[in-house]
């Protein structure tokens, strides 16, 4: 029955399943100064948060870590984070309605966004270093357009498959090479598509 929980500068990692469905988890704040590094698999999954504010120093967060969190309809990353991986099916089939990946981030992982039913926006730091979308992605996402930065060489199959709202498609034009694998925006009804010279 935990509302709120306030994480003290002391924690340096949160472990597996430890805030797992706790259905009356609303709010989590962080104490100022926080030591947290990581975030385990599955440590908020299934729980009814509403907000989440990562931490500066946090490294790493696992692998559907705040999947199926209904509520959950924003999630900010702060500007120097350490973050490199969005992992697989981190935020699938929550209620998050935009998102700024993080510039070091260099892969977002298979079903990461996967069936995020409210996401309408998706944005890159500037210099941003991302250079993978892997497999369902963003598929079955409301996400209205995307313009990817100019270091991305992968784009998975299926990867903006079945986005009922998606009608540009943008990679950046000083991109040096960037494969774009089949069926990528199977029944997304692409209007406007924008490739650099090196798209294959």
């Amino acid at each position: 029955s935990i509302v709120r929980i306030i994480i003290p500068s002391s924690v340096v990692k949160i472990g597996e399943y430890s805030f797992a469905c706790c259905e009356e988890l609303k709010n989590v704040d962080f104490a100022k100064n926080s030591n947290l590094t990581i975030i385990e698999r599955e440590a908020f999954a299934s729980s009814s948060i509403v907000k989440f504010s990562v931490p500066p120093k946090v490294t790493q967060i696992g692998e559907y870590a705040f999947s199926d969190c209904e509520n959950l309809k924003s999630v900010d990353f702060p500007t120097e984070c350490k973050v490199t991986k969005i992992e697989r099916e981190l935020f699938s089939n929550s209620a998050i309605e935009r998102i700024l990946i993080p510039k070091n981030v260099t892969e977002i992982d298979e079903f990461a966004f996967y069936e995020c039913k409210s996401l309408t926006v998706v944005g890159f730091s500037q210099n941003s270093q991302l250079c993978s979308i892997d497999c369902y992605a963003f598929s079955s996402t409301p996400i209205e357009s995307i313009s990817l930065p100019s270091k991305v060489k992968y784009v998975g199959i299926y990867s903006f498959s079945n986005c009922a709202n998606l009608a540009s498609f943008k990679v950046a034009n000083d991109s040096d090479s960037c494969m774009v694998y089949r069926e990528s925006f199977k029944l997304s009804p692409l209007k406007e598509v924008s490739f650099s010279n090196e798209v294959v």
